[in-house]
C-alpha cells in the first residue's frame, strides 16, 4: 500500500504539477474510495494515472484490510485461557461422547475445559475453555490449571 501511495503522489505531482503534499492527499483520497473532489487530473494521463489509482487501490487496500481482519480474528481464536478455575471438569480428547457430556455438564453449570489436539470444539460457552493440544503432554495439561480429573470417555 505505502509503495502504491508512493509511486502514483510522484507520478501525479509530476503529471498535473501539484505539490507532493497534495499529490499524496489526492491517493489518499482516491485509494480509500472517498474522493473528496478538490484535487482532480486535469490531462489524459493523469486521468489514466487515477483510473489505475482507482482499481489497483480498491484491490491492495481490500488485501490490507482482509490480511488486518485475519490477525484480528486469530487472535481473538487464540484467547488464552483462565487463570484459574476451580472445581471444573476437565475432558480430554474430544469425540461424540464427549460432546453430549460436556452439552449436558454445562446445561448443569459446570465449569468444563476441554484438551484435545483438534483445530476447534464446536461448543461455545462461558463456561468452556479450550485447550488445543496431546493430551498425554504434560505441559498442555499443566495450562488447564488445577483440577480434578473425571474421565469422559473410554
Amino acid at each position: 500500500m505505502f509503495s502504491l501511495w508512493t509511486f502514483s503522489s510522484f507520478l501525479f505531482h509530476k503529471v498535473e504539477g501539484v505539490s507532493l503534499f497534495d499529490s499524496f492527499y489526492w491517493v489518499i483520497t482516491t485509494t480509500t474510495t472517498v474522493g473528496y473532489g478538490d484535487i482532480t487530473p486535469e490531462t489524459e494521463i493523469g486521468k489514466i494515472l487515477s483510473i489505475f489509482v482507482m482499481i489497483s487501490g480498491i484491490g491492495v487496500l481490500g488485501v490490507l484490510l482482509a490480511s488486518v481482519a485475519e490477525i484480528m480474528i486469530e487472535k481473538g481464536l487464540k484467547r488464552k485461557p483462565r487463570v484459574f478455575m476451580e472445581n471444573h471438569v476437565i475432558a480430554l480428547g474430544w469425540n461424540g461422547v464427549i460432546y453430549v457430556a460436556v452439552k449436558e455438564l454445562l446445561k448443569e453449570g459446570v465449569e468444563i475445559a476441554v484438551v484435545a489436539d483438534v483445530e476447534s470444539v464446536p461448543v461455545e460457552h462461558k463456561d468452556l475453555v479450550f485447550i488445543r493440544g496431546d493430551i498425554t503432554d504434560e505441559d498442555v495439561l499443566k495450562r488447564a490449571g488445577k483440577w480434578k480429573v473425571t474421565r469422559l470417555s473410554t
